[in-house]
């Protein structure tokens, strides 16, 4: 999949996974696993730009 970003959004996803901590999504998540989805889908993205 091929996914075309701003230079501001992908500095957005950055700073997110830098200030990541376990629980952050806690207002809007349904589960403990949703929490790890999410940060998981930070992490590939981070990977992804930095790559």
């Amino acid at each position: 999949m091929k996914i075309e970003i701003t230079k501001e959004t992908a500095e957005a996803i950055l700073k997110m996974n830098d200030r990541y901590y376990f629980g952050l999504f806690r207002e809007i998540v349904t589960s403990e696993d949703e929490e790890y989805q999410f940060r998981n889908a930070i992490k590939s993205i981070t990977k992804e730009i930095t790559r």
